[in-house]
């Protein structure tokens, strides 16, 4: 499984569906924050 395919599954098991508006960008998001995890600490809104 790639990182995406991870995430996604991730966000599924919480309960988060891809019908849900900003998904993809909420998975890329955290398999972002995964890479790197100082990227949480630079947001602001």
């Amino acid at each position: 499984m790639t990182d995406s395919q991870v995430t996604c599954n991730l966000l599924y098991q919480l309960g988060i569906s891809p019908h849900y508006k900003g998904f993809f960008h909420t998975a890329y998001a955290v398999s972002l924050c995964m890479e790197q995890r100082d990227r949480l600490l630079l947001v602001t809104k």
